[in-house]
C-alpha cells in the first residue's frame, strides 16, 4: 500500500491506493488495550486495526466494514483470513470513531465509540504476542491517534 501523512484537522496517516495495504509498528506484546480513530471516506471503505502482528500473514484484525454495515473480528493464520465475531454497526463516511481492541490471553474484545460490540476467545492458543498496525482496502481510509495501553486490570 501507499501510505502518508495528510492534514485532516491533524495530521493523520492515510492509504492512497485501493489495494490492501498494511503498516505495522511497536514491540511483540501479548497482553494489551490498543485503540485508534478511523474515518472512511466513502460508504463502501473499511478500516481496521491488527494486534497481535506476528508477519503479513499472521494476525487479529478488529474492523469496521462500512459497506456491509458491520464490524468485524478476523484472525489471519497461515495467510487464512477467517471471519470469528461480527456484530451490526451502521457506520457512515466522512466520520470519526474510536476502534478499540482489548485482548488478554485468547480473549478479544472489540469496541467502537466505547460500546462493546464484539467478544470472542480463540479455543486455540495461537497469535500470542505480536507488534500493531492497520489495514485497509480502501483509498483515503485516514487513522489518527494510535494508542496501546496496559489492559485493564
Amino acid at each position: 500500500g501507499s501510505w502518508s501523512v495528510t492534514a485532516d484537522g491533524s495530521k493523520v496517516l492515510t492509504q492512497a491506493a485501493s489495494a490492501a495495504a498494511i503498516t505495522t509498528a511497536g514491540d511483540p506484546w501479548t497482553d494489551y488495550a490498543y485503540q485508534a480513530e478511523v474515518k472512511m471516506p466513502i460508504s463502501n471503505a473499511n478500516a481496521g486495526l491488527l494486534f497481535r502482528v506476528q508477519d503479513a500473514n499472521n494476525y487479529y484484525m478488529y474492523r469496521i466494514n462500512a459497506a456491509t454495515q458491520v464490524v468485524e473480528l478476523y484472525k489471519s493464520v497461515n495467510q487464512v483470513l477467517t471471519l470469528v465475531a461480527s456484530a451490526p454497526f451502521a457506520a457512515r463516511a466522512n466520520q470519526w470513531y474510536t476502534v478499540k481492541v482489548f485482548i488478554e490471553g485468547n480473549t478479544v474484545k472489540g469496541y467502537v465509540n466505547g460500546a462493546l460490540m464484539t467478544e470472542w476467545t480463540n479455543p486455540v492458543t495461537e497469535l500470542t504476542a505480536g507488534k500493531i498496525g492497520f489495514r485497509t482496502t480502501s483509498a483515503g481510509v485516514s487513522f489518527d491517534d494510535a494508542l496501546v495501553l496496559a489492559p485493564p486490570a
